[in-house]
């Protein structure tokens, strides 16, 4: 989420002040901080801590956002509201998983729609007249993303704080489904 407000703060200051797009980013850059206050609220209700963000995913999330061109950090940060999005709808689905889990995912699942229909008309316009080379930068950034945020959930803590039965056994069978296709989401 924090991540997704830098990436909004930069594309703000270059759109027209007045216009529908500066008006649209200025809402979900609000949206996307009110996320991290939900979700650090979630945490005190549960009783539970997180786990801090490593130097090196803060290292490689800084050299994103400062070498690569705005519309591939965008998309980098798509593809990781897509997966969230993703696990979302799988949670709020499951009756095993705690209720106001599944609330939170409900709710997060309705508000990144809009996130979704901007990033459409975005990727739309971004790529209208791209060439193979760019296209194909493009798919080699989401890719190395969507490995990286796999390498970053499958981790055994995530299992035991998240309250999962058998959590060891899961963790093993996700590393091991992990190894076999590490982009496979």
């Amino acid at each position: 989420e924090s991540v997704m407000c830098y990436y909004l703060a930069r594309h703000l200051v270059k759109s027209d002040f007045w216009s529908e797009e500066h008006a649209f980013i200025l809402r979900e850059q609000i949206e996307e901080y009110r996320h991290q206050d939900m979700f650090l609220r979630w945490l005190e209700i549960l009783g539970k801590d997180f786990h801090p963000v490593s130097r090196f995913t803060k290292w490689w999330t800084w050299l994103e956002a400062i070498i690569l061109p705005a519309r591939y950090f965008f998309l980098l940060q798509i593809a990781i509201e897509l997966i969230s999005r993703e696990v979302g709808r799988l949670c709020f689905q499951d009756m095993k998983v705690n209720k106001l889990v599944r609330d939170l995912c409900l709710m997060h699942e309705r508000e990144e729609a809009r996130h979704i229909t901007f990033s459409d008309t975005y990727i739309e316009e971004a790529f209208k007249n791209a060439g193979f080379f760019t296209r194909t930068f493009w798919w080699i950034c989401i890719a190395l993303d969507i490995a990286f945020i796999n390498h970053f959930y499958i981790y055994p803590w995530m299992y035991r704080k998240a309250w999962i039965r058998d959590d060891d056994n899961l963790y093993k069978i996700a590393r091991k489904n992990i190894r076999s296709n590490k982009v496979k989401n």
